[in-house]
């Protein structure tokens, strides 16, 4: 019965790329933010154990709109834990909301 379980968790670890992200972030984009988002955010898979995504994004002022911009932005998605891929899309999303 304990093995059965084994491989149902392993069905439903996947390989994360950033590929994988990317694919998903245009997804979501479109289906929960009407496309408002910018394709400018780049995407990195850690190994970190304290997180499962983070999103980071440098500020620059503006002198034109005489207020910081966002630039160099960047959504990160932990891949040491072993989690579902609805589960690694929830995070995703949680890191896009952050962006928005």
């Amino acid at each position: 019965m304990q093995e059965s379980n084994f491989y149902i968790t392993f069905a439903l670890v996947m390989e994360l790329t950033t590929d994988i992200l990317r694919t998903w972030f245009n997804r979501f984009n479109k289906e929960y933010f009407d496309g408002a988002l910018s394709d400018a955010v780049s995407f990195e898979v850690s190994n970190s154990k304290h997180q499962l995504g983070q999103f980071c994004c440098t500020k620059r002022k503006s002198w034109l709109l005489k207020r910081p911009r966002p630039v160099d932005c960047v959504i990160k998605v932990s891949r040491y834990f072993e989690i579902s891929e609805r589960e690694i899309q929830a995070t995703l999303l949680h890191e896009m909301i952050h962006y928005y």
